[in-house]
């Protein structure tokens, strides 16, 4: 279901990013294809949003405009940047990586031994690290590495499955520098609905402050659903998208603190609902 109101809402979501490809001040380095103003992991997936929406919604002009920076050259000082520097964003920049990967092998791009090179240690951290963790923080979850790994859809070793079946529930846990909800990435795992989909912005800090920020990231997780955990994921999904981008400060206004993460973030709300992934 891509209508015109989708369209425009994703259109407002992509514009954010695309403001910062096209000014000089965000700094786009001329090596690699992530060396930008967003810290890695957030171009990362920065670039995954702007290419994946652009494909599903036939925007061929930003399309060209993403595809023209995967050079061989460009991915090549990636790759040996990872071969270097193997635990650099293990393991939440390098699953982002191959989340990217699978939608640039959707484009006919293809990049072999940087996903081979880079299933090999997000697969051999997950196999190495327990689960469930105690006390760890979002950037080194193996919930959020393992769903990322899921919806790349490669080949993984089933071990790891095999881990994350054996635990029953999880929680999430009170910490301010979260951004993904643990307990909503394993109902979404494990194909089971939520009591309830929530959208009321009133749970959303009023002010945004270095403190308070991931917390966003985190309340957003909380709308994500697939058809296959809630028959109205889209509508629901559509329509918590429209009110939150009703409030400009919590998505575009800070580029520093949201503004470079957070379209992502509710993109892949609408992605997971249009059961794209």
């Amino acid at each position: 279901m891509k209508n015109a109101e989708l369209n425009q809402v994703v259109n407002e979501l992509k514009k954010v990013t695309l403001d910062c490809f096209n000014e000089t001040s965000c700094n786009w380095s001329n090596q690699g294809v992530f060396g930008t103003h967003f810290d890695w992991h957030s171009s990362v997936h920065a670039h995954w949003m702007l290419l994946s929406s652009s494909r599903i919604f036939n925007d061929t002009v930003v399309v060209s405009k993403i595809l023209s920076r995967f050079d061989r050259s460009n991915f090549e000082y990636e790759r040996q940047l990872l071969l270097k520097n193997p635990n650099f964003e293990l393991p939440y920049g390098q699953s982002w990586l191959l989340l990217l990967l699978s939608e640039l092998e959707k484009h006919d791009a293809q990049f072999g031994e940087l996903k081979n090179e880079t299933l090999t240690r997000v697969s051999g951290w997950l196999n190495q690290t327990e689960f469930p963790q105690k006390s760890t923080n979002s950037y080194h979850s193996w919930l959020i590495s393992y769903f990322l790994l899921r919806k790349s859809g490669f080949q993984y070793p089933n071990e790891i499955d095999t881990k994350f079946s054996m635990v029953d529930f999880v929680r999430d846990e009170d910490d301010p520098k979260d951004f993904f909800s643990y307990e909503i990435l394993f109902s979404l795992l494990n194909d089971s609905p939520k009591s309830k989909f929530e959208f009321d912005l009133i749970r959303f800090p009023k002010s945004i402050t270095i403190q308070n920020c991931h917390a966003v990231g985190k309340l957003i997780s909380n709308s994500w659903a697939t058809p296959e955990v809630n028959k109205d994921a889209f509508q629901n999904s559509l329509e918590f998208t429209k009110a939150y981008l009703n409030e400009p400060y919590l998505w575009k206004c800070d580029f520093d603190r949201l503004g470079h993460w957070i379209p992502q973030f509710l993109w892949v709300g609408l992605w997971l609902s249009l059961g794209e992934s």
